[in-house]
């Protein structure tokens, strides 16, 4: 029998990655019990042999930046082969983000909400947590040196953080995340805001202390501060949509939880004249991470029929026992 010449017929080729990406090699060969021996160096060079790399797949080391070259010998009986050198360059670059730390609307109460972030690639890094602005290195937070950060909430107010990721090369820096713990009552929300806690003037309920429309007492129960600009996707929204084979009017809004200061509903009309609270709710109600709720009403009556039909957002103050 005439014995099966060795051939390599997949060399390894070069390649470029980044710290922390693993690669892989997949070297195939023509012959028969072939065994397969790793070296560092130039092919043909068998002074470094790879501990245990002994089989005909290779994942190179990517931890440290810079430029390696390896090969391969395929050994079968008294035959051999050597592949080419596979230059595998790697590239060291700054953290990069996968997940930033989110917003957070809460309410006061014992007890505190974590803030986190993690990386693509996170081999080396260490952290710093810092209040303030994104880039504002003067209020580090002590000891805040992990990847989450744990923030009370027994306090009201609007508290910002940031954190900086750093490798051996380089720095980046989160996105800025607000933390706004708002009073359990209307009193707190307004000091917290900077307004008069007797809840006259610009600071009663009805007044939009703002001056953009939206009522102080509308803004306490959205979970809004007096100065914020609202997202539109926040903001109570009405449409028509097909529930059940039928049509009728919706209306969709984000509120705080945990107010025990105030009521929201959602009241229809046929005319705006006389409101009733005879809405229904369509859909699980859903609790956001951020300490609000979303929640969404259709009108009693399909709109066939019924073309006049209008849905509104009342928020008013419980009355005291």
């Amino acid at each position: 029998m005439i014995p099966r010449i060795l051939v390599i017929t997949d060399p390894p080729l070069d390649r470029v990655t980044f710290v922390g990406d693993g690669i892989y090699y997949y070297v195939y060969t023509q012959g028969s019990n072939v065994t397969y021996r790793w070296y560092s160096g130039s092919s043909g060079d068998t002074s470094n042999p790879i501990a245990n790399e002994t089989s005909y797949w290779f994942e190179p080391p990517v931890s440290t930046a810079g430029v390696f070259r390896y090969w391969m010998r395929a050994t079968s009986g008294t035959q051999y082969a050597d592949s080419l050198t596979a230059t595998v360059t790697v590239i060291g670059r700054p953290p990069v983000f996968d997940y930033q730390p989110e917003d957070y609307l809460v309410a006061q109460a014992t007890g505190s909400i974590t803030l986190s972030a993690t990386l693509l690639n996170s081999t080396g890094a260490s952290w710093q947590w810092y209040r303030g602005t994104s880039g504002d290195t003067s209020n580090p937070v002590s000891g805040a040196n992990g990847s989450s950060i744990s923030v009370s909430k027994s306090s009201g107010g609007i508290l910002t953080y940031w954190v900086r990721a750093t490798n051996p090369h380089g720095t980046s820096d989160s996105r800025t995340a607000r933390v706004t713990v708002h009073g359990t009552l209307y009193g707190n929300w307004l000091t917290n805001n900077g307004l008069s806690a007797d809840g006259t003037g610009a600071a009663a309920p009805e007044a939009s202390a703002n001056q953009d429309g939206l009522s102080n007492l509308l803004r306490y129960a959205l979970g809004l501060g007096v100065s914020e600009v609202p997202d539109p996707e926040r903001m109570p929204s009405g449409k028509t949509a097909v529930i059940g084979g039928d049509t009728w009017f919706t209306l969709r809004y984000v509120a705080a939880r945990d107010l025990a200061d105030v009521t929201v509903e959602v009241e229809e009309s046929g005319g705006l004249g006389e409101w009733s609270a005879s809405a229904v709710e369509c859909g699980p109600s859903y609790n956001n991470t951020d300490g609000t709720v979303t929640r969404t009403f259709r009108s009693s009556m399909p709109v066939e029929g019924n073309p006049s039909g209008f849905l509104r957002l009342k928020v008013s103050p419980k009355a005291t026992p």
